[in-house]
C-alpha cells in the first residue's frame, strides 16, 4: 500500500513538472528588444498603438508594433523592454517587423545597454 501511494505521488510530481515546464518553453525562444517611446501612439478604440524601432542587444533592428490600454499609457521618452517570439505566425508575415509580443516592461535608462541607447536617440 505504501509503495502504491509513493508511486502515485511521484507520478503526480512528474506530471506537474512537465506541465509547468511546458509553460516556460516559449520563454526560451523569445527575443528581447528595447524601444524608446516617441509620442502618445495612435488611439485605436480604448488603446494606444505604438510603432517604433526596436533593437536587440546584438544591435539587430526591427520595427515593433504593440498596443496598450489607454489607462496605462507610457510617458514619452521612457524605455520599454519587449519580449517577443519571432517564430509566431503573426511575426513571420512581415519581415523585420514584430507585431505579436509576449510582454512589455518599462525599464530605467540605466537598465538599457549603452549601445542600444545610442541607437534609440
Amino acid at each position: 500500500m505504501l509503495k502504491r501511494i509513493a508511486s502515485i505521488g511521484i507520478t503526480g510530481i512528474i506530471f506537474m513538472s512537465v506541465l509547468t515546464g511546458c509553460s516556460y518553453v516559449g520563454k526560451f525562444f523569445s527575443e528581447t528588444y528595447y524601444v524608446k517611446i516617441a509620442g502618445q501612439g495612435d488611439n485605436i478604440g480604448d488603446a494606444s498603438e505604438y510603432t517604433l524601432k526596436g533593437f536587440k542587444e546584438n544591435g539587430e533592428e526591427k520595427t515593433i508594433r504593440f498596443s496598450i490600454n489607454n489607462n496605462k499609457s507610457i510617458a514619452e521618452g521612457k524605455y520599454v523592454k519587449i519580449t517577443a517570439d519571432e517564430d509566431k505566425e503573426a511575426n513571420k508575415k512581415t519581415p523585420n517587423k514584430i507585431t505579436l509580443i509576449n510582454k512589455y516592461e518599462v525599464v530605467k535608462s540605466e537598465d538599457v545597454p549603452q549601445k542600444i541607447k545610442e541607437k534609440l536617440k
